[in-house]
């Protein structure tokens, strides 16, 4: 994957660079659906509040698996293996040894294996590279898209911040807004 240097010193790969000539050159018109989508999918998709670009050092990755819906397994290009923990949100437990499984942790776990699978994913670093637990910490892009922003959006993950990591908060702390005050997910009276 090539990359390209732009003023702000970071290397941003072409793929997103051409994504994004592609909004600005098509005007940012959609293509029909033929898959019916769920629910809480298409009520996200049709307000989709908090935009974000790539800013960050990025690293190229493949997916090995998805843990739940908030943490990945990638291969880097060096070919280590690394668990990833996404950077400013936290998903409703699933695969934790002493919890029960949360109202909405199936979902998220699937909807990150939706966004990520079969992907084009890239690793937005932060200021600060590992957590407590050794996970290596990141904002993920899949084909030009902040998964952990579309999560926050469809109420399948809150904002939970650990500073310095605060690169994007703006923007998360705006579709939660919005996933507050349409009950998605999370934040729906079914979880009350």
């Amino acid at each position: 994957m090539r990359s390209v240097l732009i003023r702000t010193g970071f290397c941003v790969p072409s793929v997103v660079i051409a994504l994004l000539l592609g909004v600005v050159a098509t005007g940012c018109t959609e293509t029909a659906n033929t898959q019916s989508e769920p629910p809480i999918v298409e009520k996200a998709k049709k307000m989709q509040p908090g935009t974000v670009i790539l800013q960050g050092p990025t690293v190229p990755v493949d997916l090995i698996r998805v843990i739940d819906g908030d943490t990945i397994v990638v291969r880097l290009p060096d070919s280590r293996e690394e668990r990833v923990r996404y950077i400013g949100i936290d998903a409703p437990e699933s695969v934790h040894p002493e919890k029960p499984v949360e109202p909405f942790a199936l979902e998220a776990s699937s909807r990150n294996r939706e966004l990520v699978e079969g992907r084009s994913l890239l690793l937005e670093l932060d200021v600060q590279e590992r957590d407590q637990y050794g996970r290596l910490l990141a904002f993920v892009w899949a084909d030009g898209e902040m998964v952990n922003l579309q999560l926050v959006r469809e109420g399948l993950a809150w904002v939970t911040t650990y500073p310095p990591n605060v690169r994007h908060v703006e923007a998360l702390v705006e579709a939660q807004r919005h996933a507050r005050r349409d009950e998605l997910g999370v934040w729906s009276e079914a979880v009350e």
